[in-house]
């Protein structure tokens, strides 16, 4: 009876949660990054191509798009289709901008029905909360008991991250899932040295580094772990029995990696550009070290895109990405970001109930040492393998701890020894869930209370933390609600306002008038442009994501827009700050092209982005730019950099040449 119970109570938490998940996604648009893998996923299901966009392995790809294309009806495909080329490309700065204008192109020009793709590409990302609660609920039941059972599959199912992110077609929630069954698979392996066992763990492994690329830190923790574990065996040496057990768990990672790129998986010769592995491994581009990465990994029986796919994950977390924290824009990160992230966009109560537990799985006599391993040490190689690179855009880069506060939650409450411990343990999970709940629909924009909840939300974290331009249709009714029949808009994302029957407006236009501006670009990332309207308090927090903002006559009168000067000195520190501090020379030839257009003769502008153009290898651009400036240095007399100008341009034209 009680079996039957627990069981009902734990069909009524997936029946509540996929309710919340897709009665909220029914009201959301696109986020940045559904696009790449609804309609490259399309375009893999129609053109039998898994090679599309490196920045994702395809397995949800195909997912996304097999369900948008045979339930959503969508098969149009803009033309010429983005691909991943066979040979070398340069993968140091790689940019994903022609496949999210492709994908974007798909889902509004092509003559696909948009919103019917959009629900169905990502109806079925939700089961993999299903699916990783399921196994936080069978596990913790089958070694604690009921109670704690229902207690850790309740706490993860209904964190707001967790919900926010069941919503999308993305990789994270189904890496936390897939990270899940490897760590399980693992506890299994440690406990039973079988074939079946290791085929098993190398087979999950595997599929979740074909889910999300950075599962790859994993794979010397099970390799060592496996190999080094102690186990009884007559039948062969220590040193035997792991190297026999290390290749099967490798082979069968192998071949879950060549079947995720069929029927297209181009196992080899590979071709890399020099720079892009001197960047990898920090060498020089003509050194033996270059030399010789190149000859091995030419003929590495690996897929062509994987390859290319690692690599330039790794070079895009050494190189950093422009991120926003507590009012500071940087490139090179913070190692604190994620563990100060986490206290901002979890419940309290469920990281202080969790990390109880953490102590407790250690000591939970009811657990073997090969589940006290694989309960807590892959979440955390995880996690500070996330805090260790340089990409800070969102806390959703560490989901896959998720889970494992779910497993850490039950074995707290199993080790509570009176009635009072259980009841403070159980209210704990309680205020969780009540904070996952009473969110919606607007999950991926709630904030912990304790720190200011969403109003405060911009002053802390920006993008993915909390506007992932998710909110369009939710604008809609507002405006409509409102009786306002224009905005100025400033929308951080993909989605085209007028299939939202919205009448946009210029925002970088400073006139009376309503204002709706992503909360986004008031981290400053993208340039001083909508700071002013900060001392306006809006109106309405759209979805919670996007600002809604009146502005008066009044106010106009009273906050003068910048002069020229004082926005060309604004343009100049922002760009050297890119250049130098940030390292970003794109970004920084970016800006100082806004402040040349501002003031075409401004000398500083004109040396700085030739500079970064050069810096960042454009050399095309770099090279007109520095006879831009030649001209100008002629023209002042200044002789030095007339002469490191001329260099430049010799050194440019022949590299053009060849």
């Amino acid at each position: 009876m009680v079996r039957r119970t627990t069981e009902l109570l734990a069909a009524i938490i997936i029946f509540v949660f996929l309710g919340l998940v897709w009665s909220a996604a029914s009201r959301k648009s696109e986020t940045v990054d559904e696009p790449l893998f609804i309609a490259n996923g399309v375009a893999q299901v129609e053109l039998r191509d898994p090679n599309f966009d490196l920045s994702h392995p395809p397995v949800l790809r195909l997912l996304a798009g097999l369900s948008a294309h045979y339930l959503g009806g969508a098969s149009r495909l803009p033309q010429p289709v983005p691909g991943v080329p066979r040979g070398a490309m340069e993968l140091y700065h790689y940019k994903l901008v022609d496949s999210f204008n492709w994908a974007t192109a798909f889902f509004y020009d092509a003559g696909n029905d948009h919103d019917r793709a959009l629900f169905w590409g990502r109806l079925p990302f939700a089961f993999f909360g299903v699916l990783a609660g399921l196994l936080i609920f069978f596990e913790t039941r089958r070694t604690l008991g009921n109670v704690p059972a229902l207690a850790g599959f309740a706490a993860f199912a209904f964190t707001p991250e967790v919900l926010a992110h069941a919503q999308w077609a993305h990789s994270d929630l189904a890496s936390a899932a897939t990270i899940v069954v490897t760590a399980l698979t693992l506890a299994r392996a440690l406990e039973d040295a079988s074939p079946l066992s290791d085929l098993l763990l190398g087979a999950a492994l595997g599929l979740a580094i074909t889910v999300k690329f950075t599962a790859v830190v994993l794979v010397p923790l099970v390799i060592g772990l496996v190999a080094f574990w102690p186990q009884r065996s007559r039948e062969m040496s220590q040193l035997k029995r792991a190297v026999v057990r290390c290749l099967r768990i490798l082979l069968s990672l192998y071949v879950v990696i060549v079947a995720a790129y069929l029927p297209a998986p181009r196992l080899w010769p590979h071709e890399f550009f020099p720079t892009d592995l001197a960047h990898l491994i920090a060498a020089t581009d003509g050194s033996r070290a270059v030399s010789f990465l190149a000859a091995a990994l030419r003929w590495w029986p690996l897929p062509d895109s994987f390859l290319k796919g690692m690599i330039y994950t790794a070079l895009l977390g050494h190189r950093g990405q422009l991120a926003y924290f507590h009012g500071e824009v940087r490139a090179d990160g913070w190692w604190y970001y994620f563990p100060v992230a986490l206290v901002l966009k979890y419940p309290t109560a469920l990281l202080l109930i969790a990390a109880t537990g953490f102590v407790a799985a250690w000591r939970q006599s009811a657990l073997s040492w090969a589940h006290r391993v694989a309960w807590t040490v892959p979440p955390l190689i995880l996690f500070a393998a996330a805090m260790a690179q340089k990409i800070d855009i969102g806390v959703r880069s560490v989901l896959t701890i998720a889970p494992f506060l779910g497993l850490w939650t039950a074995a707290a409450v199993a080790a509570t020894r009176s009635r009072l411990l259980r009841a403070v343990a159980l209210t704990a999970v309680a205020l969780s869930v009540y904070s996952g709940i009473s969110a919606w629909p607007d999950f991926l924009s709630w904030f912990n209370p304790l720190f200011g909840g969403t109003p405060a939300a911009d002053r802390w974290l920006a993008d993915s933390n909390l506007d992932w331009g998710q909110d369009m249709p939710e604008l809609a009714r507002v405006l409509r609600q409102r009786g306002i029949g224009s905005a100025h808009l400033a929308f951080f994302g993909w989605a085209r306002p007028e299939h939202w029957q919205i009448r946009a407006l210029d925002a970088t236009v400073r006139e009376p008038g309503w204002y709706a501006v992503s909360r986004s670009y008031f981290s400053g990332i993208w340039g001083p442009t909508y700071a002013w309207l900060r001392d306006i308090p809006p109106t309405d927090l759209v979805g919670g994501s996007i600002a809604l903002i009146e502005v008066t006559p009044e106010f106009l009168q009273a906050h003068a827009p910048q002069t020229t000067a004082e926005q060309e000195e604004s343009l100049m520190k922002l760009g050297l700050a890119a250049r130098y501090q940030q390292q970003q020379p794109l970004l920084a030839a970016e800006i100082f092209a806004k402040l040349l257009a501002l003031n075409p003769t401004h000398y500083g502008a004109l040396f700085q982005r030739a500079a970064a153009l050069d810096a960042a290898g454009q050399s095309q651009e770099a090279l007109l730019a520095w006879k831009a400036f030649e001209i100008q240095a002629g023209k002042i007399g200044d002789f030095t950099n007339l002469a490191l100008a001329r260099q430049r341009i010799r050194r440019l034209e022949t590299k053009v040449r060849r």
